[in-house]
């Protein structure tokens, strides 16, 4: 009897133990949403669980599903299901955007991801803070998932809103431009040879200039963690040489 007594006892601590160890987090409310009208715009909220500046889990096999996605296995990421049906003709933009809502919001960072039907990434923003925007020119209808990764949250409650909105997109891209199935890699450009930086992004602009020349390539990356500096490089020659935007200094 008294085994029985303390095996009970055990069995009923392991529960309490295996409860409390499993962080509580709220998913996206609502958990789906579709765009089809012009000008239409979705709404969520949604709250992680820490933070994570490492990488959401993600099913590589299959496309994505709602409950692939338990925040209670993940909370430090949270997910929105996005279908995008247009139901004008034309081109199309769908805007994505983030932003946190909680107590320290100017001190949190969240890293926006935006992923196709097949899993593929088609979109990311993962400025140093937390208002994040992805652009999707022309896409696909199908669903799409939305990742907001928590990278380093400092409100407690880690509450944020998201929104999409579809609208009828202009592109001003060069008439005599065509798409090629064929992928060229040149050669990598050294952007500059003093200052190292990491986790750099690019950018190229879509618009071709009036007079011809090619379009405007902008590179950018944090120098560093405890000076809170980002540098700037600009080419204007289709990446063969960058030049420094800003003063390091400043």
């Amino acid at each position: 009897m008294k085994h029985t007594k303390v095996r009970t006892l055990r069995a009923a601590i392991a529960s309490v133990l295996l409860v409390t160890a499993v962080p509580v987090a709220m998913g996206a409310d609502p958990e789906t949403g579709t765009l089809a009208d012009e000008n239409q715009v979705v709404t969520w909220t949604g709250q992680t669980t820490g933070s994570n500046p490492e990488q959401c889990i993600v099913v590589p096999t299959r496309p994505p599903l709602v409950e692939d996605f338990d925040p209670d296995v993940d909370p430090a990421c949270d997910h929105y299901m996005l279908s995008v049906n247009p139901a004008f003709a034309g081109e199309t933009e769908v805007l994505i955007h983030i932003n946190s809502t909680g107590s320290k919001a100017d001190n949190d960072d969240y890293d926006l991801y935006v992923l196709d039907k097949d899993g593929k990434q088609v979109g990311s923003s993962t400025t140093p803070g937390a208002d994040e925007t992805v652009k999707l020119i022309n896409p696909a209808e199908g669903d799409y998932k939305i990742e907001i990764q928590a990278w380093l949250v400092q409100s407690p409650e880690g509450t944020y809103v998201g929104d999409a909105t579809l609208k009828a997109g202009t592109p001003n891209f060069a008439p005599n431009v065509t798409a090629s199935a064929e992928q060229i890699f040149a050669t990598p450009t050294l952007m500059d040879s003093q200052l190292h930086t990491g986790e750099p992004s690019i950018a190229v602009s879509p618009i071709i200039p009036e007079d011809g020349s090619r379009p405007l390539i902008v590179g950018d990356a944090p120098w560093g963690t405890s000076n809170t500096t980002s540098l700037w490089w600009r080419s204007r020659d289709g990446g063969e040489s960058y030049e420094l935007v800003q003063d390091p200094a400043a």
